[in-house]
């Protein structure tokens, strides 16, 4: 599995910092992607969850991509808000459909799956909430 660090334009102009974890496959043929959003005052690495959630995901040949919100991680620092995550999760959706994804999830956790809940994606193809704290 390849892991980049890249930064995805959100619609103002900002770079959402974020981490491709890419498993072998054709930009023709590409695997699924799941976009992981992470909860309030959480980052793309969600305390090693999802680093270790990708690694998991690619032993399946699914791709992820985990990214900071606005305002979170190395994002510059901004007002939280659920409208702004939602335009967040929605450039990133995005992102990955410009990739060539066509088989895209999310899993949210806590706030982040609340954001996956209202996203605005008629095209995802599954979305998985959870808690933030879960075993």
């Amino acid at each position: 599995m390849a892991q980049n660090t890249i930064e995805i334009l959100a619609r103002d102009g900002e770079p959402l910092h974020a981490t491709w974890h890419e498993t072998p496959g054709t930009a023709v043929n590409r695997n699924p992607i799941v976009i992981l959003c992470h909860g309030f005052t959480g980052n793309r690495e969600e305390w090693g969850r999802f680093p270790a959630m990708a690694r998991t995901l690619a032993e399946a040949s699914i791709d992820a991509v985990t990214f900071d919100f606005t305002g979170s991680g190395e994002n510059a620092r901004k007002p939280v808000s659920l409208a702004r995550q939602v335009d967040d999760l929605v450039d990133v959706f995005a992102w990955a459909r410009e990739q060539g994804y066509e088989r895209i999830g999310t899993l949210g956790l806590s706030f982040g799956g609340l954001t996956s809940l209202l996203a605005p994606l008629p095209e995802r193809k599954v979305a998985v909430f959870g808690p933030r704290h879960f075993t």
